[in-house]
C-alpha cells in the first residue's frame, strides 16, 4: 500500500498514497533509533540485514513491515495476505545478495 526508504542507496525513495508515506516518516523520525535497537536485537550481527513485521491489524488486515539492509530501512504498509509471503520474499532476496 506504501511504502518508504531511508539511507542506503534508495534514500528517500517512496511510494504510495502521501498521507500514508508520510506517517510512516514521522514514524521513523520518531522512534528510528528504537527501532535500529530492536532490529539489531533480532539480526545476527548489528546492522546487518533483517526483515520484521512490526504488528498487524486484525480488522482491516494490514501489516507494517521493517527491513533494514546495506544501511538502508524501509518501512512499508502492507494490504492483506502479503504478509504470509514474506518469509520466502526475503530469503530469496537474501539470496541474490
Amino acid at each position: 500500500m506504501a511504502w518508504l526508504v531511508v539511507g542506503g542507496e534508495a534514500d528517500g525513495a517512496s511510494s504510495g498514497p502521501e498521507e500514508m508515506v508520510s506517517h510512516l516518516g514521522s514514524f521513523l523520525e520518531a522512534e528510528g533509533d528504537a527501532l535500529s535497537a530492536q532490529l539489531d536485537r533480532l539480526s545476527t550481527t548489528p546492522g546487518g540485514s533483517v526483515s520484521l513485521v512490526l504488528g498487524a491489524s486484525l480488522q482491516d488486515g494490514h501489516s507494517t513491515l521493517c527491513v533494514r539492509h546495506a544501511n538502508g530501512l524501509l518501512l512499508g504498509l502492507l494490504e492483506g495476505e502479503t504478509a504470509r509471503l514474506l518469509p520466502r520474499a526475503w530469503a530469496l532476496a537474501l539470496a541474490k545478495g
